[in-house]
């Protein structure tokens, strides 16, 4: 109303402008929304360093379109992005990594190895021997988070108990990865460890050995402390703590594919003696952290978790006396999300008989306490 007013009065002349815009002023959504024949248009991607990683692998409408749909992204996000790569498969194998492509950008040797940040901690990683899902920083931060304050807690107890002897907050950590929960846990140049009153010991291992040696590199780079590494499958290395008097407080198993199915690791668990002669021994069994997939329906993925988790056990589990909970970590598909499942080791697990774990599974045990792994690529990533 005001300009029509000035306009009316005069004190306003109406004109016109030619405007020139060219590739540089579009963003990459309006530049592909103009360039392909498609309605859904993929201008959003991981970013894993200056990778970026999109997934055309079920887009049969945009794979014929994927190196333009690559040049595109890295000009509009380049120089952060430097490359651009595209799922080429699901992830099947059992060290959850999955085929890619260059689509866009650096494909020399070594383009696959990046380092990224999460949590005040510096990660190296080949993308294409490892698993790693930015998305799932949030998780990572609030598992960590929960495990930190058990630690507070810890020390307020045997504060009040004026407890003579030094205590610890134990963590397994059965599928580690490259150590998103056990470096943020260990790491002496994070900051929020360094007002603990309670150390944090971390065991953590994984399958792959790809994963084993940036475990290794990063615990280096990231100044770790009570780290303890292993490269051995999941169920032995559960019960080789067992056998070595190792009781964590606390047992994290991020494999959502299937993490639940190695819940069977614990029948037959042995607390320490101490705790088996107490009469609240319940409350000192380990608190699990179980990560996996379910419908979206929460009341269905409730059902779904609790079936597959008690059939894993052995036993069943009750919803107050094993604290259970279960914790919506992200969408992943349009028929499931993946969960969390929290709960306290049920007792009865202690009257069932160990699970069999196969000799060939133990055959690659290795244990590290910070030390090299013997990689002929660990000078190139230590630079990084």
């Amino acid at each position: 109303a005001c300009l029509l007013s000035l306009l009316k009065s005069g004190e306003a002349v109406q004109t016109t402008h030619l405007v020139h815009l060219s590739y540089d002023d579009w963003t990459a959504e309006e530049v592909l929304r103009r360039l392909l024949p498609v309605t859904e248009i993929p201008s959003s991607f991981e970013s894993i360093g200056p990778l970026a990683h999109v997934n055309l692998f079920l887009r049969d409408d945009l794979l014929p379109f994927k190196y333009i749909i690559g040049k595109v992204l890295l000009d509009k996000n380049s120089p952060r992005i430097r490359t651009v790569v595209n799922k080429i498969g699901s992830i099947e194998t059992e060290y959850r990594t999955f085929g890619m492509e260059v689509i866009a950008g650096n494909s020399q040797d070594g383009w696959s190895t990046v380092q990224v940040r999460e949590e005040g901690c510096v990660y190296v990683l080949d993308f294409q021997r490892v698993y790693w899902n930015s998305r799932l920083g949030g998780e990572h931060r609030r598992l960590v988070k929960v495990i930190r304050e058990d630690a507070t807690a810890t020390a307020r107890m045997s504060t009040l108990s004026s407890s003579s002897s030094s205590s610890s907050l134990i963590v397994a950590d059965m599928m580690a990865g490259i150590g998103p929960f056990a470096i943020p846990l260990t790491s002496t140049t994070n900051t929020s460890n360094k007002s603990m009153d309670v150390p944090i010991i971390v065991h953590a291992n994984d399958l792959n050995p790809a994963s084993y040696e940036y475990l290794v590199i990063n615990s280096k780079k990231n100044k770790c402390q009570n780290l303890h590494m292993y490269n051995m499958d999941a169920r032995a290395f559960c019960h080789r703590l067992q056998d070595e008097g190792v009781h964590p407080d606390h047992f994290i198993m991020n494999l959502p594919a299937t993490a639940l199915e190695f819940l069977d690791a614990f029948r037959g668990y042995r607390p320490s003696s101490s705790l088996s002669s107490s009469s609240s021994s319940s409350s000192k069994l380990p608190q699990i952290h179980v990560h996996c997939f379910a419908p979206k329906n929460l009341q269905d993925a409730r059902r779904d978790i609790w079936k597959r988790a008690e059939a894993s056990l052995g036993c069943s589990l009750d919803q107050e006396k094993d604290q259970v909970s279960i914790h919506l970590v992200r969408d992943v598909a349009p028929n499931k999300n993946m969960y969390c499942v929290s709960f306290r080791l049920p007792e009865q697990v202690q009257t069932l008989p160990r699970v069999h774990v196969a000799a060939a599974s133990k055959a690659n045990n290795s244990d590290s306490d910070n030390k090299e792994p013997e990689q002929k690529k660990q000078k190139r990533n230590e630079e990084l």
